[in-house]
């Protein structure tokens, strides 16, 4: 018992710091404010003015589409036990706000993640029973178990599948 609390303790330490060190890096420099209104147009737009422009000669790549996040269902710890009951995630890419994300049983329970950063290289402990979240603890505040063993856990974004894992 005092090795999980030890180990649990590192590990909000180590989580909330690499935040706090990601946050003051993604920080954006002030921009200055302009203080007068731009110049009105003028009134009658010459012959060249109203042509117009020809398309350039490059145009533009498309965005690549947004990098598919390396979040995992690490393992799903003493299913059927509520008050032990525990999805460890794994995030092993960038920084991921997990805002809308969800996570589901096959017989309908779903939890759906708040505000929450995951922070690049680092763990979210999901507990099925009360608690009061940290950054590194979440909790769904059921009233029994909801993991049985053969169960696909489902992590989804919107209407896509990031990840699975079936419990033992």
């Amino acid at each position: 018992m005092a090795v999980n609390v030890l180990v649990s303790a590192a590990t909000a330490l180590f989580v909330v710091q690499a935040f706090v060190q990601t946050i003051n890096r993604a920080a954006p420099a002030p921009q200055a404010t302009p203080l007068a209104p731009p110049p009105f147009p003028a009134a009658t737009p010459s012959p060249e003015e109203a042509l117009p422009a020809p398309p350039p000669a490059n145009p533009p790549a498309p965005s690549p589409p947004a990098a598919r996040p390396q979040v995992r269902i690490s393992n799903i710890i003493y299913p059927g036990q509520r008050t032990r009951e525990v999805v460890v995630l794994a995030n092993e890419g960038d920084t991921v706000v997990l805002t809308g994300w969800t996570l589901s049983t096959p017989r309908g329970a779903r939890y759906t993640f708040g505000n929450v950063v995951f922070p690049s290289n680092s763990f979210i402990n999901l507990y099925t029973t009360s608690g009061v979240d940290t950054p590194t603890n979440l909790f769904w505040n059921q009233p029994e178990a909801v993991w049985q063993s053969g169960d696909v856990a489902m992590l989804m974004r919107g209407d896509e599948v990031i990840a699975t894992y079936t419990v033992r």
